[in-house]
Formats: structure tokens, C-alpha cells, sequence
């Protein structure tokens, strides 16, 4: 008998640890506008000037991620960048980025955390109870947690609800929206 299985429609994501990123002077900056008022937003061209190669190694891989699955006569830029500390409200209730093409989230300081995802089509699941499963998985789960720690940066699809779960450890993040762009 032949039998021939395969996923029909798959969301990925993608983490990578980089490297030579000054995680004490991103989580300091972050706490410092915690007291200072600071832009929370910024982007290559103003505040992020100082972040320069940290903006470049996240746009980098975010477009790696890109060119597995979509052209290559294009490129994601980032849109927007912000930080977030700690149990910041926003970040613990389950959120999508509409307007960006892929998301990232990079852990200048993060212990044992988790990034959690909410199936796309929960309606798939919507059938199965939890005694019908003997192992959660990537077909019959409506979450996914991806652990994360200090220099983990995470990529997604934007349409994809996340959140974080609370701490009581110091947790510093920073997030990215992207665009497509043709240069």
C-alpha cells in the first residue's frame, strides 16, 4: 500500500541567536525611557542612528526568511521598530501586526521566556477534544510556544496572533514590523 502525507498550508516561524549585539546597551536604553522621555518608536534614521548594526543584522535575517518562501526581486525593510519591558499590557494580550508583511521580536534580555502563537485557522481544531489527543503537535495544537532567552531573535508571519506570557524576571524586547519593498 502506498502512503504519501504532507502539510497543504504551513506558517513558520524562524529563530536565529545573533551575534556582536550590544544586549546591555539596548535593554539600558530601553530602561533609561522607561524614565526619560524618549521615543519608544524609532527607525534607522533618527533614534535608531546608535543601532545601526543591530538594525542591519535583524533586517538581514528577517529577509532570509523572506527568500525561503518569496521572491527575490524583493526585500523587506524594516517599517517600525519599538521595545517593550517587562509585563507591559500589550505584549500579554493576543495581537497581530496588520500592517507589516513579517514580524520579529529580538531578547537583549530574557530568561526563560516563551513566545506564544495562536493557531491561524482555529476552526480546523474546532472538533477535537482534549482526551482525542495522546500528543500535541504542530497539526492538532491551537498554541505553539517558542522559548526564548537573551540574543534570540524570533521571525513571523504578521498575521499570526502572539503575546507573551507575564514575568517576574527582568525581560527587555524589541519588535519589528517590516515592508516590502523593490530596492
Amino acid at each position: 500500500m502506498n502512503h504519501i502525507s504532507r502539510n497543504m498550508f504551513s506558517v513558520g516561524i524562524d529563530k536565529f541567536v545573533l551575534e556582536d549585539i550590544d544586549n546591555d546597551k539596548l535593554s539600558t536604553y530601553a530602561l533609561e525611557c522607561r524614565v526619560k522621555p524618549k521615543p519608544r518608536y524609532f527607525h534607522k534614521t533618527d533614534d535608531g542612528k546608535q543601532f545601526k548594526y543591530f538594525f542591519d543584522a535583524v533586517e538581514s535575517k528577517v529577509n532570509e526568511v523572506y527568500h525561503k518562501s518569496y521572491s527575490k526581486k524583493f526585500k523587506l525593510k524594516i517599517k517600525r521598530c519599538w521595545f517593550s519591558i517587562g509585563n507591559e499590557g500589550a505584549i500579554m494580550v493576543p495581537h497581530n501586526h496588520k500592517n507589516s508583511f513579517f514580524s520579529a521580536v529580538y531578547y537583549p534580555c530574557a530568561t526563560d521566556e516563551a513566545l506564544n502563537f495562536i493557531h491561524p485557522s482555529p476552526q480546523i481544531l474546532g472538533c477535537i477534544e482534549e482526551e482525542h489527543v495522546d500528543k500535541y503537535d504542530e497539526y492538532n495544537s491551537d498554541t505553539f510556544k517558542a522559548p526564548v532567552d537573551t540574543g534570540d531573535l524570533v521571525v513571523f508571519n504578521s498575521m499570526v496572533y502572539h503575546f507573551i506570557d507575564p514575568t517576574e524576571r527582568q525581560r527587555v524586547s524589541y519588535a519589528f514590523d517590516t515592508e516590502i519593498t523593490g530596492d
